[in-house]
């Protein structure tokens, strides 16, 4: 792997944050004996683990990158880190001592919905007046996936009628929404997008729906504890509702709701990580 020249990695960084993908970057700040790279060296690491550029390779930069990629699923934060180069620690020889920044950049959270029909536009404008969320609307009707019809999204794709190309790359910031025109679509989708990390999956429909499609994907092979997390009938239950704005409301209502969950999880945990680490610790072999 090249290293990467400081304004190539900087242009990459910008690039990768305006196009809202998560990844993951680590900067050599300072050493003490011997180490691989000099001051300066930075390398991008993706979700899957793919790098780009180089801050040493190795039993280090592997610890670097485990690290980064829990950092990405814990939905992004900064730390500075000290790793060992030696055998016992690392099984290394270079005896020396690199400091590291971390940073792990998450995208926002994104709200996914599939299907651009009347839920799915009414739950669009709800979602950008409530604020806090990317919205993406998927649809395979070009009438219901022009930008036009949603002029509250901030992406609008138009797919195929399986619901397979074009989609947007989604992860533990997703809130994915099945709203489509049938049956046999919300069944696809579940199959492909159940077993993901996702933050939040429903589906519209009644008891006896999901039933019969929960039944059809744990014959396909879907994990009953995969199914588990799916919210379905999907929404809060505020009585007999019709009106594509209520259920609307009734959807978003779940999707904030599991949303603020998750955050106030997330800053309990970082609350007990920094009381039981004191600060600054030293990864991998600090």
């Amino acid at each position: 792997m090249e290293a990467m020249e400081a304004a190539a990695f900087h242009a990459r960084v910008a690039e990768l944050l305006r196009a809202g993908q998560p990844f993951g970057t680590a900067r050599l700040i300072d050493f003490k004996g011997s180490v691989p790279q000099a001051p300066g060296a930075a390398m991008i690491v993706h979700p899957g683990g793919a790098i780009e550029g180089t801050i040493g390779g190795g039993r280090f930069e592997a610890a670097v990158t485990t690290e980064l990629l829990g950092m990405l699923q814990d939905g992004g934060r900064i730390a500075l880190r000290t790793y060992t180069l030696s055998r016992d620690e690392l099984g290394m020889y270079c005896a020396g001592q690199a400091q590291v920044l971390l940073e792990a950049f998450a995208p926002a959270a994104e709200l996914v919905i599939f299907g651009g029909g009347h839920v799915g536009a009414a739950l669009v404008r709800l979602a950008r007046q409530v604020g806090g969320f990317r919205i993406t609307v998927v649809d395979d009707r070009l009438p219901y996936a022009a930008p036009e019809h949603h002029p509250d999204a901030d992406r609008v794709v138009h797919t195929d009628p399986t619901y397979t190309e074009g989609l947007p790359a989604l992860g533990p910031w997703s809130y994915a929404v099945l709203v489509t025109r049938c049956h046999e679509v919300d069944r696809t989708l579940l199959a492909r997008l159940a077993p993901l990390d996702l933050a939040y999956l429903g589906m519209i429909g009644s008891r006896a729906k999901w039933g019969q499609i929960r039944r059809l994907l744990e014959r396909e092979g879907i994990a009953p504890a995969q199914l588990d997390r799916v919210h379905a009938p999907i929404g809060l239950d505020l009585g007999r509702t019709k009106r594509p704005e209520e259920v609307a409301l009734s959807i978003l209502a779940e999707v904030v709701r599991t949303r603020n969950q998750r955050e106030a999880r997330r800053a309990a945990a970082a609350r007990a990580a920094q009381a039981a680490g004191g600060g600054e610790g030293q990864a991998a072999g600090g």
